[in-house]
């Protein structure tokens, strides 16, 4: 009896405060979602022409509770927009398309919360490493070609050709300059960086769009060879419509850069400079703003996409590859932005304790985007590094966010007295992060390698968090519900998705490029894989040699690793010198032939 009784008043508790609480979407996620827009499932995201006519049921559909100081402010912009309606038309227009540093405006207390559950992708070595491979190579091969054909080449040709390699040249520049370091001393000085880094990007689109534009005047003119190389081959075409995909994932590349580093960013005293990582979290404007960089990616990505389709692009890259600027390659980074996006908004909900069953709908269409791109095939018989690398971090991120949804589900199971599937569930996301975990360190050892550091003390913290729900569920489920634990999982709950790709202004129509040719990708690739063949059988005996000489270092180095040496670092520096030595021979054989680079970058 006395068991019972507890069980009807925890009941009666719980229902209680559900009644009381009112659960509007939080506002943070309300900025990241914009014109209020619903992404369906998938990773194709929808057309400008359906975004703009789902603009108006999306606020609806996802079941948002409108506050009474919301119907209010309603009220107000209605008579503010019946008193001159043409006149108030403009600046809603402006609004839409104002930069993000006015959107995610907010006060000093918005920017003492913090966000520990956020982690990124930054591509920063594969933009470097195009970008670095372009300037050098647009000085090497970027000369015009004078038509061959009747022996006439007229001067406005001449012109327009001049006018894009210019405008090309100022975008390349631009885009090798990255901002990283986003710790701020105080939040005024957090403010003008947003702003500067507005400034930044609408100069990227204005540069963007000249050259858009620029290339388009010039059609199928054959003006240049644009040699262009992700992290394990190199590929050469003379097809104006090859460069400009390459062109707008370099820029999608820059904008995830930034927004990964916005999200690494602190303020005040919680800066790494003054050692307090105890209290690290992303400042809730950084979020939003990081979550507004991540979708102008996608919507640059989403517009490469339609253009790497039209001209057929895998006429030049060949089936068997499947470079950075694949369409397999660009779908699959368009849904890791769009993920990414969405894991802010998960966070977001979660740091303002949000309803369990919102939170685990925001989570479960996060791991769908990947989900469906993962699905399409696991990548075999890829050659690009790059596609590799993006590959295990959506593995990564997908089980990650699954693992957020299950614990949050079976919050809301237990809201509904169903004990025993949120034991099982909160269970299962446990299982999921350490599975999450193994992607995330097979993900930063793929080339090019890069720091987990920071991914360490994030998944020590979402552990922490899953932990205690995984405590609740168990205890509460014991005490009070007394349900027994099912064997099967529970079907996952609605996803929902609040953060939509936003695509760039007065972009030009896809479908105006020129298709590409087949026969430009062979003469260039062979000509590149003829010189290393070469450069390979010169340098073989020397490559020998230092193969040897790596061999006799590290036998006589052999005792230092079995002693515990102060100097770690110096050791294994030099280490991995010597098994470079001792490698130099099989990685120019294999650089030959267009397998691996022959650094580690």
């Amino acid at each position: 009896n006395e068991g019972g009784r507890t069980r009807r008043l925890v009941s009666v508790f719980w229902r209680t405060m559900e009644a009381q609480r009112e659960e509007p979407l939080p506002e943070a996620l309300a900025v990241a979602e914009g014109e209020g827009h619903e992404v369906a499932g998938g990773s194709n995201a929808p057309t400008q022409e359906k975004q703009k006519t789902q603009a108006a049921p999306a606020a609806t559909s996802q079941g948002r509770v409108k506050s009474k100081k919301e119907k209010k402010k309603k009220k107000g912009k209605g008579k503010k927009d019946s008193t001159g309606k043409p006149e108030q038309k403009e600046p809603v227009e402006e609004k839409r398309d104002t930069r993000l540093s006015d959107k995610v405006a907010s006060n000093d207390d918005d920017w003492k919360k913090k966000l520990p559950h956020v982690s990124l992708m930054s591509p920063h070595k594969e933009l470097d490493w195009k970008i670095k491979h372009q300037l050098k190579a647009s000085k090497e091969l970027g000369k015009k070609k004078e038509k061959e054909d009747d022996g006439e080449t007229t001067e406005e040709l001449k012109n327009k050709a001049s006018s894009f390699l210019s405008v090309r040249n100022s975008l390349l520049d631009y885009l090798s300059i990255v901002k990283e370091d986003w710790n701020c001393i105080a939040v005024s000085i957090a403010t003008d960086r947003m702003k500067d880094y507005d400034t930044s990007m609408a100069e990227v689109e204005k540069l963007f769009l000249q050259y858009l534009n620029a290339g388009r005047d010039l059609g199928d003119a054959s003006v240049c060879d644009f040699a262009w190389m992700d992290l394990s081959s190199e590929i050469v075409s003379d097809s104006i419509s090859f460069d400009i995909v390459n062109m707008a994932v370099c820029v999608a590349l820059w904008y995830m850069v930034h927004g990964a580093s916005i999200a690494k960013g602190a303020i005040g005293e919680e800066s790494p400079y003054f050692k307090s990582l105890e209290k690290r979290g992303t400042p809730a404007p950084y979020a939003r703003f990081a979550s507004g960089v991540f979708r102008k990616a996608a919507g640059l990505l989403q517009y490469a996409a339609q253009i790497s389709t039209n001209i057929n692009i895998d006429k030049i890259l060949g089936q068997e590859e499947l470079q950075d600027c694949s369409r397999k390659a660009i779908d699959l980074l368009y849904a890791i932005c769009i993920s990414d996006a969405q894991s802010i908004a998960v966070s977001t909900a979660i740091e303002r304790e949000s309803n369990p069953t919102l939170i685990a709908s925001l989570a479960f269409f996060s791991n769908s985007v990947l989900n469906d791109e993962l699905s399409k095939g696991d990548g075999s018989g890829v050659k690009g590094f790059a596609f590799e690398k993006w590959l295990k971090y959506a593995e990564y991120k997908a089980t990650q966010s699954k693992a957020i949804g299950y614990a949050y589900q079976g919050l809301s199971l237990l809201e509904q007295e169903e004990g025993g599937k949120a034991r099982r569930c909160s269970q299962q996301a446990l299982e999921y992060l350490s599975l999450a975990i193994d992607f995330s360190s097979a993900y930063h050892s793929k080339k090019p390698k890069t720091d987990s550091t920071d991914d360490a003390q994030y998944h020590q913290e979402l552990r922490r968090l899953l932990q205690q729900i995984d405590r609740r569920t168990e205890r509460e489920n014991a005490i009070v519900y007394m349900r027994a634990v099912p064997v099967e999982l529970p079907p996952p709950i609605e996803k929902k998705g609040i953060t939509p790709a936003i695509t760039m202004n007065d972009l030009p129509p896809s479908e105006g490029y020129q298709e590409a040719k087949e026969e430009q990708r062979k003469e260039g690739e062979s000509k590149f894989s003829c010189l290393k063949c070469v450069a390979t059988c010169i340098c073989m005996p020397l490559l020998l040699l230092i193969s040897l000489i790596g061999f006799i270092v590290s036998i006589l180095l052999l005792p230092c690793k079995l002693v515990c040496c102060p100097c770690g670092m110096i050791l294994q520096g030099a280490w991995n010198l010597i098994e470079w030595m001792l490698k130099a021979p099989l990685r120019a054989i294999q650089w030959s032939a267009g397998k691996e680079p022959l650094f580690d970058t």
